[in-house]
């Protein structure tokens, strides 16, 4: 009884080292991690974005820097710095709505990767110009100053950028490395899987 006891002790010492040596421990695959990646991000998780050194606060600023200036250059510069910032809040919240398809390894060389990613995206040329048009109608009158009137315009995108369901699919590629110390993959340059990643959701 006590040489079975010793065997399985013995058992459990060597699995025990097995595991911290790293020689039997499953490698997380490349796809699996970056998919957890895009979620923190999309999702702004706190848990899961102190894995990969980032605050939600950094990501909302990183989101805006690239979205403020875009978005008023496409409108026209109609629209203020503040009206931007709260039309690319609404659409940063809305972010949770986008999903994750699939991630698929398309090359592998050791600890080098690359995985596309498709995600269902929203779209911001999918609001409906007529909608648009009529819930600013309701709201303008004729003695509206022409500030007033891009305020209201502004508060009726936010509206219509809310209410944006995911309505087609985008993908991307990252570049990603295995790395020891996380016992995981991860982009080669996060600041670029970031901006490719929201360009992708928001179908851009």
């Amino acid at each position: 009884m006590m040489k079975l006891s010793k065997k399985f002790t013995m058992s459990l010492v060597l699995m025990f080292l097995c595991f911290v040596i790293g020689g039997c421990m499953e490698k997380e695959t490349p796809d699996v991690s970056i998919k957890a990646c895009c979620e923190a991000f999309l999702y702004r998780d706190p848990v899961s974005l102190k894995s990969l050194n980032r605050t939600p606060d950094e990501m909302d600023r990183s989101f805006l820097r690239g979205f403020v200036p875009a978005f008023i250059q496409s409108s026209g510069f109609i629209f203020s710095d503040d009206q931007a910032r709260r039309v690319g809040t609404a659409l940063m919240n809305n972010l949770r709505k986008v999903s994750v398809v699939r991630t698929e390894v398309i090359a592998k060389n050791g600890k080098q990767a690359s995985v596309r990613v498709t995600l269902n995206s929203l779209r911001m040329d999918s609001i409906k110009q007529q909608a648009l048009e009529a819930d600013i109608a309701k709201q303008a009158s004729p003695w509206m100053t022409q500030d007033q009137l891009i305020e209201i315009t502004a508060q009726s995108l936010i509206k219509h950028v809310g209410q944006l369901e995911p309505s087609s699919t985008s993908t991307f590629s990252v570049d990603c490395t295995y790395k020891d110390d996380q016992g995981k993959w991860m982009p080669d340059n996060m600041e670029n899987f970031g901006q490719e990643l929201i360009a992708a959701a928001i179908g851009m």
